[in-house]
């Protein structure tokens, strides 16, 4: 392995965002451990497996439609951007994500790649999602220790 190759996979590998990548059908070829704790399935459990996977079921035909255009006709619409849409873990619960999408074309084979990062946290934060009981009665107690520090 070359060191820029080496140095590829230690990225990858240690990235705190989600990176998958995939075949031009769709199947997922790599998944690093940040794509784990994000989507809760092994690596084992999703290299192998459609993207759709990942995919709430609603948004599932809109996925493979695209793919499919890309495939046809080479034209990409989200390709390049960051886009804000809905993941599913593998206990089924569905969760924010803003997805940054790439694709290359090696040894006339397609493939896309997906940065993921999972945005609960700033959504919450921001109002747009609601906060669990017991992460509000955290938060409560400590800007309440706070404020009780602070003005003094």
């Amino acid at each position: 392995m070359s060191i820029h190759e080496s140095t590829v996979d230690a990225i990858v590998e240690s990235a705190t965002d989600a990176i998958v990548t995939a075949d031009s059908k769709g199947v997922i070829v790599t998944w690093n451990p940040a794509a784990t704790r994000m989507f809760g399935f092994e690596r084992e459990e999703a290299i192998g497996e459609p993207l759709t996977l990942l995919v709430p079921e609603r948004f599932r035909d809109a996925h493979r439609a695209g793919l499919a255009r890309v495939s046809e006709t080479g034209e990409t619409r989200i390709i390049g951007t960051t886009v804000h849409v809905a993941g599913i873990h593998k206990e089924g619960r569905e969760f924010p994500i803003e997805l940054s999408l790439a694709t290359w074309i090696t040894d006339g084979d397609r493939y896309y790649s997906g940065i993921i990062r999972d945005v609960s946290e700033r959504e919450m934060m921001a109002g747009a999602l609601p906060l669990p009981a017991a992460d509000l009665a955290g938060r409560y107690g400590s800007a309440r220790s706070a404020r009780s520090t602070f003005s003094t």
